[in-house]
């Protein structure tokens, strides 16, 4: 079992390294071990956002090669790193909520990036909130799976196409 993480121990080793990324503007530490709720199987929770606006491909590259770098940084430590260009607003919130600032290359975009994602995630948050209480009511009452779901019986149709073309073929569709 690996130890339990401290946020002290993760920014010696990060801080430093996303210093060194000049696309990076920003890097917060967020989840479990930013709120000081980590346990040995926790994993690090990365959110970086980008110096200037990326392609999808460019975006998702630079993902894999700092969870590649920061994987090698922490001993294989699981990390999961997220663009917050690609990311809900709900996130984006949580990030700047509860994360931890472990580098910030562009103060002014960290700022901006900041008022715009608290203000348009105010505006949005009673659609949220009504969203959610929609949700666990259906929950409470035990008809989350019950409504509209095009996916619902995918597998039986499956199951009878497949004994169907079998027996055409005449095989035994067992």
């Amino acid at each position: 079992m690996e130890p339990v993480l401290d946020i002290s121990s993760i920014q010696t080793v990060l801080v430093p390294y996303f210093a060194a990324q000049e696309q990076i503007a920003v890097a917060y530490l967020f989840g479990s071990v930013a709120r000081g709720q980590a346990s040995p199987l926790s994993d690090i929770d990365i959110a970086i956002l980008l110096q200037s606006p990326q392609d999808a491909a460019a975006r998702f590259s630079l993902r894999l090669r700092v969870t590649k770098d920061i994987k090698a940084l922490v001993r294989d430590r699981d990390i999961d790193v997220i663009v917050l260009d690609d990311v809900p607003l709900a996130v984006s919130y949580r990030v700047i909520r509860d994360g931890v600032v472990l580098n910030c290359n562009n103060e002014q975009l960290r700022i901006e990036w900041t008022a715009s994602t608290v203000s348009r995630y105010l505006d949005f948050k009673p659609f949220i909130d009504r969203h959610e209480k929609t949700v666990l009511d259906r929950v409470r009452r035990g008809d989350l799976l019950h409504g509209y779901n095009p996916h619902r019986g995918s597998i039986d149709r499956y199951r009878q196409l497949r004994e169907r073309f079998a027996r055409d073929a005449g095989i035994d569709p067992r």
